[in-house]
C-alpha cells in the first residue's frame, strides 16, 4: 500500500487487505466512521498513533486477536459471527428469546470444541470451552433476579468447569512458570528440571485420558443445551436484565473496596471475577449504543486482564517455591514479583475507580435509557 504525497489519497496495491483490517476492527465492536476508515487505509502506523476512544479500542482488540494483513475473509466472518451472536438483537422477540438464543449458540460452540482430536487441539479446546462457560455464567447472571432456573443452570456450569480444572491447571502452571525470566534474571536454569517434569505431566494429561473427559464434557454440555431451550424469564424487556446488571456491578465495586482493604490475592481474584461478569454484560448490551459502549467494554476487559496478570504472578511465586528453588534465586524472584505486583495493584485501583465510578443506580438508569431508545428505534 502506498499513499499519494500530494493529496493523501490512498493508493492500494491490495485493497482487500486493508479492508480486511477495517472489518477486523468492526467485528470486535469498534464502529469505524468513513473518516476513520480513510485514515486507516492510509497506513496502519497512522491508526496506531491515534488516541481517540474508537482507535484505542480498535488497537486493543487488534493486539488481543493478533490480527494482521494476512487474515482471510472466512476467518474474519467467523470472528464476526462469534462476537455478534453474544449480544441482544432487535429481532429478538423478548429477553427470554435472547437468553435462549445466546445460550444455544455458546453451548453449541463449546460442544464443537470437545471434538478436538490431537493433544495440541485439546489444549486449545479446554481454553475455548472454559471461555464459553464463563460467557454462559455471565449471561445468566445478567438475568439472575428474573430467572427461576438460575441456580440449577449455574450449578451445571460450575460442575462442567470443575471437571476441566485439572487439565486447565496443569497447563497454566507450565505456562506461568515458563515466564519466570520476565521477572528476574536467575543464575543458570534452576527451574529447568521442574518445568520439564510439569511439561511431561501436562502432555500425559492431554493424551488419552483427556479424550474421555472431553467426551463426558460434551455430553453434559448437550444436556444443558437441551434444557436451555425451556428457559424463560418473568419479564420481557428492561426489567428482565437491569436488576441483574446493577447487582453484578455493585458486587464489582464492593469487591474492589474489599481488595483495597485486605490486599489479599484471593480478594483480587474475586474482584476479577466480578469485573469479568460486568464485561460480559456490557458485551451483551453493546447494541444499545455501540460507540459509547465500546470504550466501556475495552476498559472492563483491560482491567480483567490486568487482574489476571496479578493472579498469575502469585501463582508463579507459589510454583517457584514448590519447585524447591534455592534461597538466593528465590529471594531475587520474589522481589521482582513483589515490585511488579505493587505496580499492577496501583494501576488496577486507578482503572477500577474509572470503570466503576458510577453508582449501580446511575449506571443502570443510564443504560436503561439507552436500551429504551435502541428498542424504540428498531
Amino acid at each position: 500500500m502506498r499513499t499519494d504525497l500530494h493529496d493523501g489519497t490512498p493508493r492500494l496495491r491490495s485493497p482487500g487487505r486493508a479492508q480486511s483490517q477495517c472489518l477486523v476492527m468492526e467485528t470486535q465492536g469498534a464502529r469505524i466512521c468513513p473518516e476513520m476508515r480513510n485514515i486507516y487505509l492510509r497506513g496502519l502506523t497512522t491508526l496506531l498513533t491515534l488516541r481517540t476512544p474508537t482507535a484505542l479500542y480498535a488497537q486493543h482488540r487488534l493486539s488481543r486477536r493478533r490480527c494482521h494483513r494476512r487474515v482471510t475473509y472466512p476467518v474474519l466472518l467467523s470472528a464476526r459471527e462469534v462476537i455478534m451472536s453474544y449480544r441482544i438483537r432487535p429481532k429478538d422477540p423478548d429477553m427470554s428469546a435472547a437468553l435462549r438464543r445466546i445460550a444455544e449458540d455458546r453451548l453449541t460452540r463449546a460442544i464443537e470444541a470437545t471434538r478436538a482430536v490431537t493433544p495440541e487441539a485439546r489444549m486449545l479446546a479446554v481454553h475455548d470451552i472454559r471461555k464459553r462457560l464463563k460467557e454462559m455464567r455471565g449471561l445468566i447472571r445478567l438475568v439472575r433476579p428474573d430467572f427461576d432456573g438460575f441456580k440449577p443452570a449455574d450449578q451445571a456450569l460450575r460442575d462442567i468447569g470443575r471437571g476441566l480444572s485439572a487439565l486447565r491447571d496443569i497447563k497454566v502452571r507450565c505456562d506461568t512458570l515458563g515466564h519466570v525470566a520476565d521477572y528476574a534474571a536467575l543464575p543458570d536454569d534452576p527451574l529447568g528440571p521442574y518445568l520439564t517434569e510439569l511439561g511431561m505431566r501436562r502432555d500425559a494429561a492431554y493424551g488419552d485420558p483427556s479424550v474421555t473427559l472431553l467426551r463426558d464434557t460434551g455430553a453434559a454440555l448437550t444436556a444443558l443445551r437441551d434444557s436451555s431451550a425451556q428457559w424463560s424469564l418473568r419479564h420481557s424487556g428492561r426489567r428482565a436484565i437491569f436488576p441483574g446488571l446493577s447487582k453484578t456491578y455493585a458486587e464489582a465495586r464492593d469487591a474492589m473496596e474489599h481488595a483495597r482493604e485486605t490486599r489479599a490475592p484471593e480478594d483480587f481474584h474475586a474482584w476479577r471475577k466480578h469485573v469479568k461478569y460486568h464485561f460480559y454484560h456490557a458485551q451483551i448490551l453493546s447494541p444499545i449504543w455501540p460507540e459509547a459502549m465500546a470504550a466501556h467494554i475495552a476498559a472492563a476487559e483491560a482491567l480483567g486482564e490486568l487482574l489476571g496478570k496479578h493472579h498469575d504472578l502469585h501463582v508463579l511465586g507459589e510454583e517457584a517455591r514448590a519447585a524447591g528453588l534455592a534461597k538466593a534465586p528465590l529471594k531475587v524472584l520474589e522481589q521482582g514479583l513483589t515490585d511488579r505486583i505493587e505496580m499492577l495493584e496501583k494501576q488496577a485501583f486507578l482503572d477500577g475507580a474509572r470503570l466503576l465510578a458510577d453508582t449501580p443506580e446511575t449506571l443502570s438508569r443510564r443504560w436503561s435509557i439507552w436500551y429504551r431508545l435502541w428498542r424504540n428505534s428498531n
